[in-house]
């Protein structure tokens, strides 16, 4: 079993508390994230949203669910509605209540991430070239970068997300009259599953989910490289959803004790805290420019994760956000929200979304 503290959990709806089916409890972090990829705003979110709860509150582990190798009561089960993107739900399960740990017998929500659909293109390392009237991505498979422009994150057409409209996205925020520079491209979509265990799946396949790993090795090995070489200092850039890997690939660099001395990193709209980026990546030695927070260009979604930290980012880091109060206001009703003992995460999630 694992030793996280399932303790804070909420309960996932009013519908869930035992009534119908087994107790159904969340981690209240995930609010962000669920709102991102389950967007309960639209009539196709609210049937996720509902599916959800029905599935999750029916389930006992077992041939519906994946279920994690050497983890005991650990699992997945994939969920889909019409017209959205499925989610993959990570619950553990509960038989009765251990003190200090659950709050009971019930399914506990520890995470929730959006599915593949229709891409087939391989996600990782590219080396993206100028062609004089655009640019064409090339996977490479050797982890090492070899431009000095990087750029993490991933763009979709009306259908999939695929390199091609990546790189093509990516590239035009250079000037191309003036900077026909080639750069190195991590492909990220946000249905990259960064979990890490390997997964026992119905029908007896066996599926290691995409991890941080690949990025941190990226990172190391260039580093390595780069030391030797001389060549300058990497600009990394981070958009979107892929702020998730990029932090989780720096805390697997700072375990290895590698200073990132040589890499300078910027951000667009990043679904991740930009207090716990700025420290992660002053302790592996990274650089920051002025420009790294004042100009990150906030999004909806981006400005829902600095709620979380609201306080610290507003005293200690410039950024682009026009108005910190509102950013105060959305972290003090979240707090206020969680100290009703009965308030149940879908309550959370309307408040945020209303």
């Amino acid at each position: 079993m694992s030793f996280k503290n399932y303790s804070n959990f909420i309960h996932f709806s009013p519908n869930t508390m035992g009534t119908n089916g087994r107790h159904l409890y969340i981690d209240p972090n995930l609010i962000t994230d669920f709102i991102n990829h389950v967007n309960p705003a639209t009539t196709q979110g609210k049937n996720l949203a509902n599916k959800i709860s029905v599935t999750m509150a029916a389930l006992a582990g077992g041939n519906s669910s994946g279920k994690a190798i050497g983890k005991p009561n650990e699992y997945f089960i994939d969920i889909s509605s019409d017209g959205m993107r499925s989610v993959r739900v990570y619950y553990t399960i509960f038989q009765d209540k251990v003190e200090g740990v659950s709050k009971g017998g019930g399914a506990y929500i520890y995470d929730l991430k959006p599915l593949k659909g229709l891409e087939d293109k391989e996600e990782g390392l590219y080396k993206v070239t100028n062609t004089g009237i655009s640019w064409k991505p090339k996977y490479k498979s050797d982890y090492v970068l070899d431009e000095n422009l990087f750029f993490i994150g991933a763009y979709h057409d009306t259908e999939k997300y695929t390199p091609e409209k990546t790189a093509i996205t990516l590239g035009q925020l250079l000037d191309f009259k003036t900077d026909k520079s080639n750069f190195n491209m991590y492909y990220s979509p946000e249905y990259l599953l960064n979990n890490g265990e390997i997964w026992e799946i119905p029908k007896d396949k066996v599926s290691q989910t995409a991890s941080s790993n690949e990025l941190a090795d990226i990172f190391i090995k260039s580093e390595d490289k780069w030391q030797t070489g001389n060549h300058g200092t990497y600009k990394t850039t981070v958009f979107g959803e892929s702020a998730k890997i990029f932090v989780k690939a720096l805390e697997i660099v700072a375990q290895s004790g590698t200073k990132l001395a040589n890499h300078e990193f910027e951000f667009k709209g990043p679904h991740e805290s930009v207090f716990k980026i700025k420290n992660l990546i002053q302790s592996v030695g990274g650089k920051l420019t002025e420009e790294s927070f004042t100009a990150i260009q906030h999004t909806k979604v981006s400005l829902l994760h600095q709620s979380k930290d609201a306080r610290e980012i507003i005293n200690t880091i410039r950024t682009d956000i026009s108005n910190p109060n509102t950013l105060l206001q959305t972290q003090t009703n979240r707090t206020a929200l969680l100290s009703n003992r009965n308030i149940t995460f879908f309550e959370l999630v309307l408040n945020e979304i209303n």
